[in-house]
């Protein structure tokens, strides 16, 4: 299921459409496009446009309480289509406010332009209305079982390319006895060297 978002008077758009498209995958809504309106009447004109192409659509920005807010810019659009239209406000912990208006089976939600506030919105009710709304169910992230985590390691380990470590090289006991016994004769040679200069010059 599609979703279109249209942004009036907002900024920070890439991240506000991130968090929108991280927070709706879950209840398979994705985003089919998104657009801008500086003014009321461009506004008004992308709104009936997405309304025709896809069911909900998310106004962003605008809810600044003055003349051209969207919330009021919307009332006097909606109610011009001499259809029965209903605004509920969504609001937090914080006094966050946020809009669920209905007009002709259609739903569109009108967020405050600010990306932190959007998600905690979403996940404390906006996306359980969007849930009861369209009959849809929150999909659950596979976690994989302790057992297939184990089998998938040793089959990684066993893929890996294994070397075979060099024996130690032991020190052989002959060989260090020669090397003493060398060492013994060399000093007994210096020994014998020093008497016999010792000798000499006495002589």
């Amino acid at each position: 299921m599609n979703y279109e978002v249209i942004f009036y008077h907002a900024g920070r758009t890439a991240e506000i459409e991130t968090t929108l498209s991280g927070a709706l995958d879950s209840i398979a809504l994705y985003p089919s496009a998104s657009c801008a309106a500086l003014t009321p009447a461009e506004l008004a004109q992308h709104l009936a446009a997405s309304l025709n192409r896809v069911d909900p659509v998310f106004i962003i920005g605008g809810l600044d309480g003055g003349r051209q807010s969207t919330d009021k810019i919307l009332s006097i659009v909606l109610s011009a289509r001499e259809n029965e239209m209903t605004a509920n406000k969504l609001i937090d912990d914080e006094d966050n406010t946020a809009y669920l208006i209905r007009s002709r089976q259609q739903f569109i939600f009108v967020l405050p332009d600010d990306a932190d506030i959007i998600q905690k919105m979403l996940d404390l009710r906006i996306r359980q209305e969007l849930r009861k709304l369209y009959s849809l169910s929150e999909r659950q992230e596979a976690v994989p079982a302790v057992a297939g985590i184990a089998g998938e390691l040793e089959r990684q380990l066993s893929l890996m390319p294994r070397t075979v470590p060099e024996p130690v090289r032991r020190k052989d006991p002959s060989l260090l006895m020669y090397r003493i016994l060398i060492a013994v004769l060399l000093s007994l040679g210096v020994v014998q060297t020093g008497l016999a200069v010792f000798f000499w010059l006495t002589l």
